[in-house]
């Protein structure tokens, strides 16, 4: 039995205090209805999910080149957040290291970071730009279509004023990194075999987050504790 209770979960549970604290919130940042209004609302919840992978996903100690190395959150080409994500970052933490933004203009600049955006700008650009973090501990992320076909870990999509998350479970393993189920509850998963759960099941979602947890499962040194 995991710790969130379902069965033969393998992914620990996190949490810090401060900031986005519970699933509800969480669930509430999926499903919030975008008023018809400026397109910048879509961008303030899609900074506030990037600040809460900070929170629901563990690096191993690897991925940082010092103990006091920052988290770095790399945009790769347009950034289309503005001053909004630095707003959603301000005074946050990763593990006590400050969080910073590094803006990549060419896949070729894209030397160290921890989290990738990649927005619908770069699309044209997609494969060189996961080429340049392709075995390495660092969380892709991006609102580009069939972004998870071609190797991306989070896909997260403006659909029915909503945004919309889907997690590819292979790519993230691959990565090692720690996904909190509390995260994997609110998100459509993309399993190992390539298909998508009917989304409208709850037996199937159930069994969905199941088997993600398996194939999202650590090797043993990359096992952590409760974020500080």
């Amino acid at each position: 039995m995991g710790e969130d209770g379902s069965p033969g979960t393998r992914v620990r549970l996190r949490q810090k205090p401060g900031g986005f604290t519970a699933l509800s919130v969480l669930s509430a940042l999926l499903l919030a209805s975008l008023p018809a209004a400026p397109p910048q609302s879509e961008y303030a919840l899609k900074s506030a999910f990037l600040y809460n992978f900070c929170r629901f996903i563990d690096w191993p100690d690897s991925a940082f080149a010092s103990s006091n190395e920052p988290f770095i959150i790399g945009i790769a080409g347009d950034d289309p957040f503005g001053s909004l994500l630095s707003e959603a970052i301000r005074g946050k933490k990763y593990r006590n290291r400050p969080i910073r933004i590094d803006h990549f203009r060419t896949p070729g600049e894209i030397k160290r970071c921890h989290l990738l955006f990649v927005s619908h700008a770069s699309a044209g650009r997609l494969d060189p730009i996961l080429s340049a973090v392709a075995g390495k501990n660092v969380l892709t992320v991006s609102e580009t279509d069939d972004f998870l076909n071609r190797g991306g870990m989070i896909a997260l999509g403006a659909e029915q004023n909503r945004v919309r998350l889907r997690i590819g479970a292979a790519a993230l393993h691959s990565a090692n990194l720690i996904v909190s189920s509390k995260l994997l509850r609110v998100a459509e998963i993309k399993p190992c075999d390539g298909r998508f759960p009917a989304r409208h099941t709850n037996q199937t979602k159930a069994d969905a987050r199941y088997h993600a947890n398996e194939q999202l499962r650590p090797s043993a040194h990359g096992l952590r504790g409760n974020h500080q």
